[in-house]
């Protein structure tokens, strides 16, 4: 276990794998993450964010479990990153995951995704690959979760609703500058 204290959160991140290295190294992101959406979101709605490297990602206010330390780093990264944003939009903004999953699911991605632009400096539009949406078929992201086909659900819940969200963000004023580190 790594335990760090930032911006009024205790921050906990468990892992059953002997690696330290990369736990402080996910331990840091944890709490730049958690930095960022507290300026551009809001308070942290918890005191405690425990995050437990495992096989799944999943959110539970205050609780966040994401893949194996042992997933390639980008991947990583983005778990953690994507699973703490969670604790806004689903945690506090709460939506029905069967009915409405986009909703959740494409706030957090679009939220991740700005974290992620400006930690490695990279433009949202090329984040935002807008060819995405022209390779998939032609349906809404607002479908209960048993309307897609199976396996095409992400590309729409996650990819689809979040590059529409962002389309909507960049029209009325898109991304200020935000340096918060």
């Amino acid at each position: 276990m790594v335990q760090k204290e930032n911006n009024g959160v205790n921050i906990r991140l468990f892992s059953i794998e002997e690696q330290p290295e990369l736990l402080n190294e996910a331990s840091l992101l944890a709490s730049k993450a958690l930095v960022y959406f507290q300026q551009i979101i809001g308070n942290s709605p918890t005191k405690q964010l425990d995050i437990i490297l495992d096989e799944k990602g999943m959110e539970y206010p205050g609780v966040i479990t994401v893949g194996s330390i042992l997933q390639p780093t980008k991947a990583l990264e983005h778990h953690i990153v994507h699973e703490i944003a969670h604790q806004w939009f689903y945690g506090v903004v709460n939506n029905d995951p069967y009915y409405h999953a986009w909703l959740d699911e494409g706030l957090t991605e679009l939220a991740s995704s700005l974290f992620l632009s400006t930690q490695e400096n990279r433009n949202m539009d090329k984040i935002f690959n807008q060819d995405l949406l022209n390779n998939i078929k032609k349906q809404p992201s607002n479908l209960p979760l048993d309307k897609y086909e199976l396996g095409e659900q992400s590309n729409y819940i996650y990819g689809q609703a979040s590059i529409k969200l962002w389309n909507v963000f960049n029209e009325n004023g898109g991304k200020k500058p935000l340096n918060v580190f």
